[in-house]
């Protein structure tokens, strides 16, 4: 006699791990016997091909435009030799890149250098049946349950490779480049119904290096000097740093989050502002000096105001660090090594509870002597041959 079977939850034979098979006695007094269980059988297994298609095209104008694109598709039923079954869930992608070179654009002899890269990305994964259970989505897979991503991305350069005969130019915009990357992603997903960020950064340095010939020997005079004077007359005095560098960053981020549950629009905003300064000064052939300083501000309330009074935001992140070497070789059987490293951290977050900073200085000072009793015996004594 049959009785009635009611679905409870939502089944799934894909998360069917055992059966349970029990017999009951409904009566009152024992009973004996057999019970066979034939085994059993999945039927109306529902075998289906799968297809997965995969295109490449790409284009060339001269050196001035590359582009290229790809596209592929993967049905959820398609696998390869060494696998059993699917992913049970279709796979799409397309990807186009594109770079010009717009420095192309100017005359040669200026030299400059502009790469243009734009980039494309989308991929979509649609799942065979509704999450949590085997029923098929048939081919109409809702919004709700598909994971979609697009990103759309550009980033450039211009630079001078050329060095200019002018030295106003020479030393001004022939060390100058600015570059930036903006992108745009949209995702979603069953949870969240869209998720925007847009991401822009740009950056403007000045990188100087001065000429190595730069340098007088001022110890000439000591050159019959006992014992020092001679590798001491040979030493180099620079009168100009080994390298100069500036930048400036700007970054901004905007992300915006709507979830399918609450329907609230979430956004996370940041602007921030990146300083950095590096000196490199090699004073002689063996002392060298190193400076590096990086700031770091908070412009996320003046978020529309930047431009307009050009505000600098509040400071966040401060870090200084100093490094001297010196290293004399005057005499060939004693060589001293001096260092001394120094490093300054002040740090206080806008989210801080407490309005305190975060102090930090660390200074590290190492002498190395090495001396050779071989070279000091060669300097009075050298043996005949």
């Amino acid at each position: 006699e049959y009785k009635k079977v009611e679905i409870v939850g939502n089944p799934s034979l894909s998360r069917l791990q055992y059966f349970v098979v029990g017999v009951e006695n409904n009566t009152d007094h024992p009973i004996s016997g057999e019970i066979w269980l034939d085994e059993l059988r999945l039927s109306g297994v529902k075998k289906e091909q799968g297809t997965a298609v995969r295109l490449k095209s790409e284009f060339n104008l001269s050196d001035f435009n590359k582009s290229s694109i790809s596209y592929s598709k993967q049905d959820a039923d398609f696998h390869i030799l060494q696998e059993r079954i699917g992913t049970n869930t279709t796979t799409e992608n397309l990807i186009f890149t594109n770079n010009m070179q717009l420095g192309s654009l100017f005359p040669q002899k200026f030299g400059i250098s502009f790469p243009l890269n734009m980039t494309y990305n989308m991929q979509n994964n649609a799942p065979k049946f509704f999450p949590g259970t085997d029923i098929r989505t048939n081919g109409a897979t809702p919004d709700s349950i598909i994971v979609k991503s697009s990103t759309v991305s550009f980033n450039g350069k211009i630079s001078k490779q050329i060095k200019s005969e002018n030295p106003f130019v020479k030393y001004t915009i022939d060390n100058l480049s600015a570059s930036f990357n903006a992108s745009n992603q949209n995702k979603s997903n069953e949870i969240m119904k869209s998720v925007d960020t847009q991401r822009l950064t740009t950056n403007l340095d000045y990188n100087l290096r001065f000429p190595s010939d730069n340098y007088v020997e001022a110890f000439k005079w000591m050159a019959k000097v006992p014992f020092i004077g001679e590798e001491l007359s040979k030493t180099k005095f620079f009168y100009t740093p080994s390298t100069f560098g500036s930048s400036i960053r700007v970054n901004r981020n905007l992300t915006e989050k709507f979830s399918r549950q609450t329907n609230e629009l979430v956004e996370d905003f940041s602007l921030g502002l990146e300083r950095r300064f590096t000196v490199n000064y090699k004073i002689f052939d063996n002392t060298q000096l190193n400076y590096t300083k990086n700031i770091r501000s908070d412009m996320s309330e003046y978020r529309e105001e930047v431009l307009s009074k050009l505000k600098v935001g509040s400071l966040t992140n401060l870090n200084e660090t100093f490094n001297y070497t010196f290293g004399p070789q005057w005499i060939s059987w004693f060589k001293p090594n001096f260092t001394y490293n120094a490093n300054y951290t002040w740090n206080q977050p806008l989210n801080s509870v407490i309005d305190a900073a975060n102090l930090n200085l660390v200074k590290n000072t190492a002498i190395n002597l090495s001396i050779s009793p071989t070279d000091i015996i060669e300097t009075f004594y050298t043996p005949l041959s």
